[in-house]
């Protein structure tokens, strides 16, 4: 994870379960809002370390050859999250994504 979802986590984790509903405005002092907007949206999503993989990896190095590893090497669950929460990615990894997820039938 990122320094700023770690800090997240940690944060959520501190809190009573069922007692406290966690919003985006009580992590600001962490990063910026898009930053914790970002993480927020794959936060418990089993697809999130790939969507954080791509991010690190930019648009200029996620090329076919990933595409093709994690196609053969994901487990069908995290191709479904993956595909299931496509419209939070953002546009240059959409096409990355839909590659990966090709033989998946979307299913909830």
């Amino acid at each position: 994870m990122t320094p700023v979802a770690d800090k997240i986590m940690a944060r959520v984790r501190e809190r009573e379960s069922g007692k406290w509903v966690c919003m985006p405005k009580d992590f600001l002092d962490l990063g910026s809002r898009a930053a914790v907007d970002r993480i927020m949206q794959w936060t418990g999503k089993i697809a999130s370390p790939v969507v954080q993989a791509l991010h690190w990896l930019g648009p200029a190095t996620a090329n076919d050859q990933v595409v093709a590893i994690l196609k053969r090497c994901l487990p069908d669950a995290v191709k479904q999250d993956l595909r299931r929460n496509d419209d939070q990615l953002p546009p240059w990894m959409l096409p990355l994504a839909r590659s990966i997820t090709a033989d998946q039938a979307l299913s909830e």
